[in-house]
């Protein structure tokens, strides 16, 4: 099955979208919307859950490092990704050392004990 991500306005810019049983919502409805409803619809259809996507969603978001920096407003499911901020602060350092002209990797991804994610960041070769 292929979901169709469901797309409904809010009140502002922002927007909601629905995959199957995945939710997310844009409070800005801007640049690249249309990769991030790509997103939801992508891992509906491979019967991805809540983490996956914030994964995905942390992918794209990369080159944005103020919306990893404040993880808190990316939802429910990036809470329940990083449950305390230790797990997560390795990220920003990588974060801290990056140049613009290096490239960004994941050289490691997936779910070890059936919840605990080993997704790893490299900045540079």
């Amino acid at each position: 099955m292929n979901p169709t991500a469901v797309v409904r306005p809010l009140p502002g810019p922002g927007l909601a979208a629905r995959a199957g049983d995945l939710l997310m919502v844009c409070a800005d409805a801007g640049d690249g919307v249309e990769e991030l409803l790509g997103l939801v619809t992508e891992v509906a259809a491979a019967g991805g859950d809540g983490s996956v996507l914030v994964r995905r969603v942390a992918a794209l978001l990369a080159a944005d490092f103020n919306g990893l920096i404040d993880y808190e407003q990316l939802g429910r499911d990036a809470l329940l990704s990083i449950p305390t901020p230790d797990h997560y602060l390795p990220l920003l350092y990588v974060i801290g050392a990056w140049r613009q002209s290096d490239p960004i990797t994941f050289p490691v991804e997936g779910i070890d004990g059936g919840s605990v994610s080993m997704l790893a960041v490299q900045a540079g070769r």
